[in-house]
């Protein structure tokens, strides 16, 4: 049995922290109280009535009174494991007079039974520390001096947790026909009801611990199928405006073949009007022949920037083209190849706003296809 005793004070002698255990707890008078006007009977309203409210009173019922004997320590409060608390006379066998427990190789609790006139039973209890004394011989001294009092009694003499004071007392009390046992085979009557009761708290955090893990376990399942959720929404977001605006951009521009990207080329804000673009690109194109279609060309970049020739140690101003694409026929199938050249030379040097003037295969029978860069900023 793993033995507790402690007082007031604290704790004087503990044989484990990690097992249950049966507490002895040695009361002073001065905390005693008894208590014959607490209409509801509860360690709330005791320790209210008791005038503590910052421990657990240690408490139990006789007859219609109800006697506080002090308060539960905090680290037994807090003590994971099962505790049971009692009194040391709690566990003195039925007719003794007094009796002398030795807890270790330091501690003995003695308790005497005291009769008042009015015929109430009451146990005079005193805590004894024996450090730096011999325990057994202190023992043997007070029971041989009340011993030899003349006065007859049933002496309940006990020792927990030291085998070897409890061989010595034997030998030594065995004149006095006095029998020492081990603390561990007395027992409470099933009357006596404990001070202070608490269950093994273990299982408790246990179930508490695996509940918690559950909880986290779901939380973060839920927060992921939101996230899937919340991306897909996204997602579909994403399409539906990408729908929207290809709805709103065909309603604006009606027919015109590849809206969008036109959209981009024009995205950008020109120095020159586009139609002038078409005009200039238009001009130089007839001087090759009959022009049949022109548009911008929205295969390639829209722009092509490089730095025009500046005077020396003079920032380099950049210089933006614009690509068009004209479609001519009749006499420009007619021309050989050195004819189109002086003609675009010719059109390059009297245009100065033509940047570029390049022939590109066409697929038809007759005529050519040209890309004129014609400069925009």
């Amino acid at each position: 049995m793993n033995v507790i005793l402690f007082s007031r004070n604290g704790v004087h002698h503990n044989d484990s922290y990690r097992q249950d255990a049966v507490a002895v707890y040695v009361p002073s008078k001065d905390q005693i109280r008894r208590f014959s006007d607490i209409p509801t009977i509860n360690d709330k309203s005791v320790r209210d009535r008791y005038g503590d409210v910052g421990q657990m009173p240690l408490w139990r019922m006789e007859g219609n009174t109800v006697i506080v004997y002090g308060l539960l320590p905090e680290d037994l409060a807090e003590r994971r494991h099962a505790v049971e608390i009692y009194l040391p006379e709690d566990f003195v066998p039925t007719g003794s007079s007094s009796f002398y427990y030795v807890f270790g190789d330091r501690w003995i609790v003695h308790g005497v039974r005291v009769i008042s006139d009015e015929g109430v039973e009451s146990w005079g209890v005193s805590r004894i520390d024996t450090e730096g004394q011999n325990i057994v011989d202190m023992m043997v001294g007070a029971i041989s001096e009340r011993q030899v009092t003349g006065v007859r009694e049933n002496v309940c003499i006990a020792v927990h947790n030291n085998e070897n004071a409890l061989q010595k007392l034997t030998e030594n009390l065995a004149a006095f026909d006095l029998d020492v046992v081990k603390f561990d085979s007395l027992s409470v009557d099933k009357d006596k009801k404990p001070l202070y009761l608490h269950r093994d708290f273990g299982m408790t955090l246990l179930v508490a611990a695996i509940f918690a893990m559950l909880v986290c376990a779901a939380s973060v399942g839920y927060a992921f199928m939101m996230w899937n959720d919340v991306k897909a929404l996204d997602e579909r977001i994403a399409k539906i405006e990408a729908e929207i605006r290809k709805i709103e951009t065909a309603k604006k521009l009606g027919n015109i073949k590849n809206a969008s990207e036109v959209l981009k080329a024009l995205a950008k804000p020109l120095a020159q009007r586009p139609s002038a673009i078409m005009h200039s690109a238009g001009d130089v194109a007839t001087a090759f022949g009959i022009l049949q279609k022109l548009d911008f060309d929205t295969d390639a970049d829209r722009t092509n920037t490089r730095a025009g020739r500046r005077a020396p140690k003079v920032a380099a101003k950049a210089e933006t083209t614009i690509k068009v694409t004209a479609t001519v026929t009749n006499e420009a199938g007619d021309y050989l190849l050195v004819d189109q050249e002086r003609v675009a030379k010719s059109a390059l040097e009297s245009r100065p706003w033509i940047r570029q003037i390049e022939r590109t295969p066409s697929s038809g029978q007759s005529g050519m296809t040209l890309r004129i860069g014609v400069q925009a900023e």
